[in-house]
C-alpha cells in the first residue's frame, strides 16, 4: 500500500490525504488510469464515499464559494505594463498578501504591485512567497532529469539565501 501525505498549505490532513489517495487511486484504477474531477465529484455525491465530506453540498454556500474563487482567479489573471528602461514589461497587478485588519487579526487581501513595491513588508511577503514557490516546484519535478538543472539552481539559491540570513542575524 502506497503512503499518501498532505501537502504544505492545504486544508487536509495526513490521515486524510492517505484515505482521498487511496480512493482517487481507486477510481483511477477503475477509469484506465485516469481520474477527472467529474468523476471524484460523482464518486463524492454517496455519503459513504470517503470523499464525500470534503465537498460543500449546500449549492447557495457552494455557489457563493466558487464565486470568491473567481474573483481570486480573475485578480491573479491581470498583468500592468511597467514602463523600463530596457522597454516594456507586463507584470503581475494584484498580490495575495496578509495585513492587519481592524480586529487585530491577519486578513488575506489582494493589492496592487505599486503598493508592494514601495511597501517593504508587502515586498518581503511576496518575494517569501515566490520562493515558496520555487521551492514547490523543485520538489514537485525533482525526478525529472530534464529538469534537474533548474531544481539544482533554485535548491542553490535557497541554501545561499539561508547563510546570508544566518550571518545578518
Amino acid at each position: 500500500m502506497r503512503t499518501f501525505k498532505a501537502r504544505k498549505g492545504f486544508r487536509i490532513s495526513d490521515n486524510q490525504a492517505q484515505e482521498f489517495g487511496e480512493r482517487l487511486s481507486s477510481l483511477s484504477s477503475k477509469n484506465n488510469g485516469n481520474v477527472t474531477p467529474e468523476i471524484v465529484v460523482n464518486d463524492a455525491e454517496n455519503p459513504k464515499s470517503p470523499l464525500h465530506d470534503y465537498f460543500e453540498w449546500d449549492d447557495s454556500e457552494a455557489a457563493k464559494e466558487w464565486r470568491l474563487q473567481q474573483a481570486r482567479v480573475m485578480m491573479r489573471s491581470i498583468e500592468v505594463v511597467i514602463e523600463t528602461s530596457s522597454g516594456d514589461a507586463n507584470v503581475r497587478a494584484f498580490f495575495n498578501v496578509n495585513l492587519e485588519s481592524d480586529t487585530d487579526s491577519m486578513e488575506s487581501v489582494y493589492v496592487s504591485v505599486d503598493r508592494v513595491l514601495s511597501e517593504k513588508e508587502l515586498r518581503k511577503q511576496v518575494v517569501a512567497q515566490a520562493l515558496s514557490e520555487a521551492e514547490n516546484w523543485s520538489v514537485r519535478y525533482k525526478q525529472y532529469s530534464e529538469l534537474r538543472p533548474i531544481v539544482k539552481a533554485i535548491v542553490g539559491f535557497k541554501k545561499r539565501k539561508k547563510k546570508v540570513l544566518i550571518k545578518t542575524r
